[in-house]
């Protein structure tokens, strides 16, 4: 069969027909005899590369010459220094600093017989053979699946067999606990029905002989009878009393168990998975011009630059194949797109509530957020930037990350969960602490697949498990919260209130402190290195050691509980003692949010702690209900057994004793200043003074 003639490009756009002999590499055109004499003529065409057109029979050959970054640009620049094609707007932007730019013509010289292409010849021969063995992988398992189907149809059949089998065997149990039954029954009711026949004769021989005597005999004859017959007959009557009451009127029901709405399901059918066969190596290209990830450890940052974001706060940043940023923003709610240089390039904004951990899903062009307050996953696309379909889960997802099919993400309770990514379906739980899991990041060692997990409350630990659940490794670290990984396995992780940045070695033996807040961490959290592992990126938090937009409230049982205002979620717990915390007063000293507690029962103590849990002092007072601070930081706390109030000192060295019952104190509660410390006010919970005591200071 005659091949389809293919037509000139140049003439068709003038509404001409004339075959196409010729096929220009360059312009992409076909193009017929007159017009390939023209393009051979022209100074500004004649370097293109004329082919004949049976070479691209049944081929297309296309070559991206637009920038991805800058629209109506086209490459025209190699950087060695970043092995990559750029257009003029790259080389006034991003490129300014490069050493070495030539023009793609130049860079070119001798490319087909550089060993670039010798390298990506073997690459491609590697990839199509790997894809061969691939399709024939893939061919064997759809063969094998209609082999799966009709086994497990096989067993479903044999499962209801056996059911049948078994609910024979129930029924015909059921039938002969019937006939024992009815047997017991029949045998009682006989033994009852023979006594009361018994005694029916009885009665009815005295009724005759009553009648005898009194139509055939003497008067005499019947009052000897009469007198003789009633204690027969009381004892009938007493007998008959006794027994009717312990009678039971017996009879046989059934009650079947509700099996039907109890049987939700005949089974589960669920897909079960093992690694592909198909090994698959990818290739490390040689050629002189293609730049190597270095591999030794990182020992020393050198601040860069900072990037201010206006508002909000950076929670998680995921990082591109081509090593642009993406940043998740709590508080705006915005997923932001950046360069490395920090420039913005776009934004989106997740309306249906805040978002916190971002992980991008290898080999597409999507990524995966976390919306912990709607109980939500979202998927958006990270080339246009729109978001797609959201996963409701049943816990509240912080930290998150995709391996292979399923996306993990860690909940406010210590578990982590496997969402398989196309269904939405939880495959599985992992219990790994008790508190937050806020990040997780994937990682492999000689065989396994890990996860890395920071949990920032409970045990605050660095978790490194795998992904069936078996723990490899568990490190104590304050507040952690964002984490990341080197090419040697080791960990980079945030302390949020330590304000530092530590690196954990591989088997977590090692743990150096390679940045702190003189570094300029404040409150960091998220830690990203870009793809060649020469930049690392710290995001901030917001700057002071205050708790904002928080409740905080005392428990029977010595915990201090941090409750968000408006997720109304418990952020962390504090253990300060052990009986009930009666009354809380936050007070500032320095750079530090202070708690002043009173424990009424079990230590009856009062307890002054850091926001983080640190201890400042405990000091013992009997009964301490309330508390009050003056501008000193001085502690005025109300002892309600005692009858009187107690002056401590900020450090509580010293403790003196105000006011007494005979100040009209009598059973103490609450104690407060008024805002110029010039009247204090008392409550009384006592009979005698009952009410509010209002004392001028002096």
């Amino acid at each position: 069969m005659a091949s389809k003639m293919k037509m000139c490009d140049p003439c068709s756009r003038l509404n001409k027909s004339s075959e196409g002999l010729k096929y220009c590499t360059d312009c992409e055109d076909t193009l017929c005899t007159d017009c390939a004499a023209l393009h051979s003529a022209v100074k500004l065409l004649a370097s293109h590369h004329l082919v004949d057109v049976s070479v691209t029979t049944g081929n297309e050959f296309h070559i991206k010459r637009d920038c991805s970054d800058h629209e109506d640009m086209c490459f025209e620049f190699y950087c060695s220094d970043h092995d990559c094609l750029i257009c003029r707007t790259c080389m006034a932007n991003t490129h300014r600093t490069c050493g070495k730019i030539q023009p793609i013509d130049v860079a070119a010289k001798g490319c087909k017989t550089s060993s670039m292409l010798e390298g990506v010849c073997k690459d491609i021969a590697s990839l199509l053979q790997s894809t061969k063995t691939l399709l024939e992988d893939r061919q064997k398992k759809k063969t094998s699946v209609g082999q799966s189907k009709a086994n497990v149809l096989k067993e479903i059949a044999k499962f209801r067999h056996d059911i049948n089998v078994h609910l024979d065997q129930l029924e015909n149990k059921c039938r002969s606990e019937v006939d024992i039954l009815e047997r017991t029954i029949s045998k009682t009711v006989g033994k009852e029905l023979a006594d009361a026949d018994k005694r029916q004769h009885v009665i009815q021989n005295i009724w005759q002989q009553v009648g005898f005597f009194t139509k055939n005999g003497s008067e005499s004859q019947l009052f000897i009878f009469l007198n003789t017959a009633k204690s027969d007959i009381s004892r009938q009557a007493a007998s008959l009393q006794d027994i009717i009451p312990s009678l039971e009127t017996n009879d046989i029901g059934f009650e079947p168990l509700d099996l039907i709405s109890v049987m939700k399901s005949f089974g589960s059918v669920k897909k079960s998975s093992i690694p592909c066969s198909v090994k698959y190596q990818h290739p490390k290209h040689m050629q002189a011009q293609t730049r190597t990830i270095p591999q030794k450890v990182p020992t020393k940052f050198e601040f860069e630059k900072k990037v201010n974001i206006s508002e909000g706060r950076i929670t998680c940043i995921a990082v591109t194949i081509d090593n642009k940023l993406l940043f998740c923003n709590d508080q705006t709610k915005q997923i932001s797109l950046m360069d490395q240089t920090g420039q913005h390039l776009k934004s989106c904004t997740v309306t249906d509530g805040n978002i916190w951990g971002i992980s991008i899903i290898p080999g597409t062009d999507e990524a995966v957020v976390t919306l912990p307050n709607k109980r939500l996953i979202q998927f958006f696309n990270i080339t246009s930037f729109t978001l797609g379909r959201q996963i409701h889960v049943n816990i509240y997802p912080y930290g998150v990350a995709v391996v292979k099919d399923n996306v993990i993400v860690g909940s406010t309770s210590g578990e982590v969960a496997f969402i398989e990514r196309v269904s939405g379906k939880c495959l599985k739980t992992l219990k790994v602490g008790r508190g937050q899991i806020v990040s997780i990041v994937p990682g492999v060692n000689d065989k396994d697949e890990l996860l890395y997990c920071c949990e920032n409350t409970g045990e605050n630990m660095i978790i490194c498990l795998k992904v069936n659940g078996t723990r490899i490794f568990s490190h104590s670290l304050r507040e952690s919260v964002g984490v990341a990984l080197d090419l040697k396995g080791n960990l980079y992780v945030t302390g949020y209130r330590s304000n530092d940045l530590h690196r954990i070695s591989s088997d977590a033996k090692v743990d150096d402190i390679l940045l702190k807040g003189f570094d300029g961490l404040d409150q960091p959290l998220a830690v990203a290195f870009n793809k060649t592992f020469e930049k690392l990126y710290i995001s901030n938090g917001c700057t002071g050691n205050v708790v904002k937009d928080v409740v905080i409230a005392g428990s029977v049982s010595g915990e201090v509980a941090f409750i968000e205002i408006v997720s109304r979620k418990c952020l962390k717990t504090l253990n300060v003692g052990h009986g009930i915390i009666g009354s809380i007063v936050s007070g500032g000293v320095d750079k530090d949010e202070l708690l002043y507690c009173c424990e009424y029962t079990g230590g009856t103590m009062v307890i002054c702690v850091k926001m983080d849990g640190t201890s400042i002092f405990s000091h013992s007072l009997r009964g301490p209900m309330c508390l009050a601070l003056d501008s000193k930081r001085n502690s005025y706390v109300t002892g309600y057994h005692s009858n009187d109030l107690h002056r401590l000192s900020s450090d509580a060295k010293v403790d003196d004793i105000l006011l007494k019952g005979s100040d009209r104190l009598d059973k103490p509660y609450a104690v407060v200043f008024n805002s110029t410390f010039e009247k204090l006010y008392i409550s009384n919970g006592g009979l005698v003074h009952k009410g509010v005591l209002i004392f001028n200071c002096k």
